[in-house]
């Protein structure tokens, strides 16, 4: 039977930080989703158009909310870092904590504040974009690898740009 993981906790913090953990101010974590590029072929004397996979990405834009003010996330905004993320998950099947872990290495770009009342805990979202590695590991294992560097899209730890990359001889 598959398991079943819920969600318990989510964390961001700055790769090189020792310290600077979210865990209590973080609320939402938007990972986006792994988008392959098409491209459109309607033959004029086809039946149907096609759009074919292309070894690459849509760009990601990772988004987090925060509650309250977070002055260090507004000072890095227009700078490009390294940040790590983590979720902790619970097997409901048989009681154990799975670890979630990523990398994110983009720009934040937008700060984004709730509307302001003193009665409610007032929220912030901020954007990453001009994200150039991605990954994510579940449990230990290599979920998701994507490199704009490296040229590499990893799913499940299997290179989907090997041949990509061998033929253009990288």
């Amino acid at each position: 039977m598959q398991p079943i993981y819920m969600l318990q906790g989510v964390d961001l913090r700055l790769s090189n930080a020792e310290s600077g953990s979210r865990a209590t101010t973080i609320s939402k974590l938007t990972i986006p989703p792994v988008e392959f590029v098409t491209a459109s072929h309607s033959p004029g004397g086809g039946v149907t158009s096609v759009d074919y996979a292309l070894p690459r990405t849509k760009p990601f834009e990772p988004a987090a909310k925060v509650n309250g003010l977070d002055v260090e996330l507004i000072g890095k905004l227009g700078v490009k870092e390294v940040w790590t993320f983590a979720k902790a998950f619970r097997d409901k099947t048989n009681g154990q904590d799975v670890a979630y872990r990523g990398t994110i290495e983009g720009v934040l770009t937008q700060w984004e504040p709730d509307e302001s009342d003193p009665e409610e805990f007032q929220g912030c979202n901020h954007v990453f974009k001009e994200v150039t590695h991605f990954d994510i590991s579940f449990n230990g294992k290599e979920l998701i690898y994507i490199d704009a560097d490296e040229l590499e899209i990893r799913l499940n730890g299997i290179s989907r740009t090997v041949g990509y990359r061998g033929a253009l001889g990288v």
